[in-house]
């Protein structure tokens, strides 16, 4: 796949993720990670992706959310991977709930579990090797809130593409997330 038209697509994809964000109302008090409804969040991740075909390779990752209850959060989110030989490009659309827990001493740690459906683009060994296909995903984590807003965490992502030839399987571990609750 020529890199312009990975760039193109990058572009298009990020534009409407922050589209989709921006188009929503938001009512809750500003960066409370205890009055999560009608907020916004915006991340980043590093970390690494791994398939049964013995593909590993690094991870960036950015998403963009929209809480629409405290626990219920819609997430565009999309995902860089790359090593010398292999490129894979993710844009995924995630349902999230995230637990609140009611002690006092760990009610800044919340961990999630989703469920997420999306489009891949691989290209292993070369141009000839391109591949796109639909992706289903289980993303589980935590995140812990250093401020009322910036949160520190780790995320999990069990990815099931359907027609990436002999990949039925990547785990995605974002070893570390930052994240910004406006």
């Amino acid at each position: 796949m020529k890199k312009a038209t990975i760039a193109k697509t990058t572009s298009l994809a990020v534009s409407l993720g922050a589209l989709l964000c921006l188009g929503l109302p938001s009512n809750a008090q500003a960066g409370d990670y205890r009055l999560r409804s009608g907020s916004f969040q915006v991340g980043g991740s590093l970390g690494f992706t791994a398939s049964i075909a013995d593909q590993t390779a690094f991870a960036l990752g950015a998403e963009f959310a929209y809480y629409i209850t405290d626990a219920i959060s819609i997430r565009p989110r999309f995902s860089f991977n790359f090593d010398n030989d292999f490129f894979l490009f993710l844009a995924m659309a995630d349902a999230r709930y995230t637990f609140d827990i009611k002690n006092p001493k760990v009610e800044r740690l919340k961990p999630f579990v989703g469920l997420g459906v999306g489009a891949g683009v691989i290209d292993a060994d070369g141009p000839d090797n391109t591949d796109a296909a639909f992706v289903f995903g289980l993303p589980t984590g935590v995140e812990y809130f250093i401020t009322q807003g910036f949160s520190l965490g780790t995320e999990f992502d069990f990815l099931f593409p359907v027609g990436f030839g002999d990949d039925h399987f990547f785990f995605q571990w974002q070893v570390v997330t930052a994240r910004y609750l406006f």
